[in-house]
C-alpha cells in the first residue's frame, strides 16, 4: 500500500499523508468471496431502536478475508489488489495453482504478479506466511496468531506491524510498535513484511545477524565505506550504497579480479554539497561514474542521494548533473 506525502505549502499539508489508490482494482470484488453486510440501522439484536437517526448507510459487500492461511505448500500469485471498505488496509486476491482463490491482507511492498506461499517450507519473502519459529529475528511481520490455528489477530490494520526480537524456549518474543513485549507460541503463524534492512556499522552487523539470518534477508550497507573493510563488507552485505572514493572503487575492482562476489553498488552523492556529509559532488558525478565503469570495470546499479532537510532535490540536482551521466 503506497503512501502520498505533500510539500509543506501550508501548515496542514506539512504532515498530511494519504493512501495512494492509483494502482487498485477498479472493478467489482470477486463475488464468491463476498457476503451481504446488512446494516443494523441503530437497532440491537432484538430489533429495538437503541440509537436514533441512524440510516442504513452506503451499500457494502463484506469481503471474506482468510486470516488463517492454512493452504500450505501450494503456490499462488497476486491477481489484483483491491480497496476494502470494511477495513483500513488494502486486500489482495490470490489465485492458487490448484484453481482456488482467496482474499489476503496486502502488505506494503506486494505487487500484482508476485508469487506467495504458506507453510513452514516457504521462502522468507514479503507476503509469505510461516510459523514464528521459522522466521529470523529482526523481520517485520503482521497478521500474527495469538494461539496456533486461531487465525491472525495482531497487526491487521493499515501500517501495523510487529517485530520478532528473540525466542524463549517454545515461545517467540514479539515487540509491538508501542514498545510492549509479548511471548507467543512459536507454532503460531505470521506473515512476512519487510525483508531489506540498512546497517551502518560492520561490527554491529556481524554481532546482530547470524549466517542463516543474513541468507534470508537483504542487508544494505549505508555507513561510511572504508577501503580497508571492503573485503569483509562484500561477504556480508547484499548492497553497498555508499561508494564515494577512488580507493574503495580500486579495492572493489581488485577483489572482483580475484573472483570475489561483488554485491550491488550505489554511488553516494552529496546533492546538498554539505561539508559535514560524505559523497561525490553532483558536478563530479559523471567523471566518478565513468572512472568506476571504465577504469575499474565495476557495475554501478544506481545512486544513493539524501537531500538537505527542507530542500527540494530535483530543482538543485537538475542544474548540477551533466546530461547523460546517469
Amino acid at each position: 500500500m503506497a503512501l502520498k506525502q505533500f510539500k509543506p505549502y501550508t501548515k496542514s499539508s506539512r504532515s498530511t499523508i494519504l493512501i495512494d489508490r492509483s494502482g487498485l482494482w477498479k472493478g467489482k470484488p470477486y463475488k464468491p468471496l463476498t457476503a451481504t453486510n446488512k446494516p443494523v440501522k441503530g437497532r440491537n439484536n432484538l430489533g429495538r431502536i437503541t440509537s436514533r437517526n441512524h440510516g442504513g448507510g452506503h451499500k457494502q459487500k463484506y469481503r471474506i478475508i482468510d486470516f488463517y492461511r492454512k493452504k500450505f505448500d501450494v503456490a499462488g500469485s497476486v491477481e489484483r489488489i483491491e480497496y476494502d471498505p470494511n477495513r483500513s488496509c488494502h486486500i489482495m486476491l490470490i489465485n492458487f495453482d490448484d484453481g482456488e482463490k482467496a482474499y489476503y491482507l496486502a502488505p506494503q511492498k506486494i505487487k500484482v504478479g508476485d508469487k506467495i506461499q504458506n507453510g513452514p517450507n516457504s521462502e522468507i519473502k514479503v507476503g509469505n506466511t510461516l510459523p514464528l519459529k521459522d522466521i529470523p529475528v529482526g523481520i517485520d511481520i503482521h497478521n500474527v496468531e495469538i494461539q496456533p490455528g486461531a487465525g491472525g489477530k495482531i497487526a491487521r490494520a493499515a501500517g501495523a506491524h510487529v517485530t520478532i526480537s528473540g525466542s524463549d524456549g517454545n515461545y517467540s518474543i514479539i515487540k509491538m510498535t508501542s514498545g510492549e513485549i509479548r511471548k507467543i507460541d512459536s507454532r503460531s503463524l505470521a506473515t512476512i513484511g519487510h525483508k531489506s534492512f540498512g546497517e551502518n556499522r560492520l561490527q554491529e552487523t556481524t554481532e546482530k545477524w547470524t549466517d542463516l539470518d543474513r541468507e534470508m534477508a537483504q542487508l544494505h550497507f549505508i555507513g561510511a565505506l572504508q577501503s580497508k573493510k571492503v573485503k569483509e563488507l562484500i561477504q556480508i552485505f547484499n548492497v553497498i550504497e555508499t561508494l564515494d572514493t577512488e580507493s574503495s572503487a580500486r579495492k572493489l575492482s581488485t577483489l572482483k579480479s580475484q573472483n570475489f562476489k561483488i554485491p550491488k553498488i550505489f554511488i553516494q552523492i552529496n546533492i546538498g554539497e554539505e561539508t559535514q556529509k560524505r559523497g561525490v559532488l553532483p558536478s563530479n558525478f559523471s567523471d566518478f561514474l565513468n572512472m568506476c565503469k571504465e577504469k575499474y570495470n565495476l557495475n554501478i546499479d544506481g545512486a544513493m542521494c539524501m537531500p538537505p532537510a527542507g530542500k527540494n532535490p530535483r530543482t538543485r540536482s537538475s542544474r548540477k548533473f551533466p546530461e547523460g551521466s546517469a
